[in-house]
């Protein structure tokens, strides 16, 4: 079974092969606690795609891989390095797999867990997911996080980025924070404005312009809109409302260690893009510090103020 999930200009396609209840939960968009039911479109064209393929199964009666098939293996980015002692290794759709990647020399990372196993191809930008069940969770769950998809984006001139979007119109503006930094709350508090999504947008990177789209990545999302990026803003709890300008460099350097841990697993020239990516979309839009209570922002001045 097959479904494509439409996020902006980016088509996600994914095989899945477990239980029919995590398939009907899919069906309806209830997928990984997030809002994928707003951005499924069949077969949508796109000029950016990436797949991942979830597999569940039970490996009890499988049989410990021999040093031989190990030593096999040897020259392929693997972690943690003695992952091929994991339960999930015994899979032959795995060992099928590891010994594609052998033999193509693609660009690759091989990650291991007890009970998961993760295959990111960055050549054709597939990432391969493994579950399987145990005595204790008789049903896997179905979960990635953002991060793990982050690693292919700077491949396609995109970004997927942690903060909120808004539109109104044609203008898009992002608000930027750590987890509990306020995101959600100053986006509800622009009035006039839709929310793309209150956690994770997605930035299409121009030559002098970025577009802003939304994401499922989020308790507030819309797949219908988006917009040319017109201000970022980094958010600071305060008593008051206030708008101060800030330097790019500054901006730059939060980005970078803010997103250091999606993009510390991909391969040099992929990190290299994301930098590059960070940087041009920055310097295409104003950027700036917002100051801000919980319940005030004068959304008429920032509308003024990105116009």
């Amino acid at each position: 079974m097959i479904f494509y999930h439409k996020i902006g200009t980016i088509l996600l396609e994914s095989r899945i092969n477990s239980k029919a209840i995590w398939i009907a939960n899919y069906s309806k968009g209830n997928i990984l606690g997030h809002n994928f039911s707003k951005f499924v479109k069949q077969r949508s064209p796109s000029d950016i795609k990436l797949k991942y393929f979830y597999r569940t199964t039970d490996v009890i009666s499988l049989p410990i891989l021999k040093e031989e098939e190990i030593r096999s293996f040897a020259g392929l980015n693997i972690k943690p390095h003695h992952g091929l002692s994991s339960p999930v290794a015994r899979l032959p759709e795995i060992l099928s797999k590891l010994r594609y990647l052998k033999r193509l020399g693609l660009d690759h990372l091989v990650e291991f867990h007890n009970y998961s196993a993760s295959i990111y191809n960055f050549e054709k930008s597939e990432l391969f997911l493994y579950r399987v069940r145990t005595l204790i969770q008789e049903k896997p769950q179905l979960y990635f996080s953002p991060i793990a998809l982050s690693c292919f984006f700077p491949g396609f001139r995109s970004l997927l980025l942690h903060g909120a979007g808004v539109v109104n119109g044609k203008k898009a503006i992002i608000f930027l924070a750590p987890n509990g930094g306020g995101k959600t709350t100053a986006a509800k508090l622009m009035r006039n404005h839709t929310i793309l999504s209150d956690d994770h947008v997605i930035l299409k990177v121009k030559r002098g312009s970025a577009e802003v789209f939304g994401s499922p990545w989020g308790r507030y999302t819309n797949a219908k809109r988006h917009g040319i990026l017109s201000g970022i803003f980094l958010l600071e709890k305060a008593n008051t409302f206030s708008v101060e300008n800030i330097t790019k460099t500054e901006m730059i350097e939060y980005l970078w260690k803010e997103h250091h841990l999606y993009y510390w697993k991909c391969p040099l020239r992929l990190r290299i893009a994301a930098f590059h990516l960070i940087n041009d979309f920055v310097r295409s839009a104003p950027v700036y510090r917002l100051k801000f209570s919980k319940d005030y922002i004068d959304w008429e001045y920032m509308s003024r103020l990105t116009a």
